[in-house]
């Protein structure tokens, strides 16, 4: 049968699951972050040998003719599949920073279609596969019965004037909303 039996669940479970936390430089984000249970930290900074948890680094890697040999997307894929098939204790992981995996994605989308900049890939199937490569990657950690938690870096935006100085994360809004579901 596949369709649910029409009655109510009695037993919702009602906490969070997806974060993101922001902040300026040396701020503590991935102090903070490390403190949730079990986790393990997708890095992309330098910064992953300065904590105690266990850490993949998110990276493209290159071969001796500058081209990329395994990209992000496939890095990517490969963790998720762990975490969903390898038998693990981990109860959240943290993608520190997704600014920078969202760069590594273009980067990877760049290299693929042998161009600089997303725009030069006609009919903009280069944002497309850009928006596709960070949704999948997004939906895949959301279905995991794990925390995620998406740590940003912060900007300062103004008003026109100069005024009004407001911290947000650095992470465009379009990116957000992908991130945060």
């Amino acid at each position: 049968m596949i369709l649910p039996k029409n009655e109510v669940n009695p037993h919702i479970i009602d906490e969070p699951h997806n974060f993101m936390i922001w902040g300026k430089p040396m701020s503590g984000k991935s102090y903070l972050a490390g403190l949730f249970p079990a986790p393990l930290f997708l890095n992309t900074d330098s910064n992953a040998k300065a904590n105690k948890y266990p850490f993949i680094s998110l990276k493209n890697e290159y071969g001796k003719d500058g081209k990329i040999t395994k990209d992000i997307t496939d890095q990517l894929d490969e963790i998720i599949t762990a975490l969903t098939t390898e038998k693990h204790d981990y109860q959240t992981v943290i993608v520190d920073v997704i600014d920078d995996v969202v760069a590594l994605i273009e980067e990877a989308v760049c290299n693929e279609s042998g161009v600089k900049a997303l725009s030069d890939i006609p009919y903009g199937k280069g944002y497309a596969t850009e928006k596709t490569a960070l949704q999948r990657f997004v939906t895949r950690l959301r279905t995991m019965p794990l925390n995620v938690i998406y740590v940003s870096r912060e900007i300062t935006m103004t008003d026109a004037d100069g005024s009004n100085p407001v911290p947000q994360p650095s992470l465009p809004e379009k990116w957000q909303n992908i991130v945060n579901g």
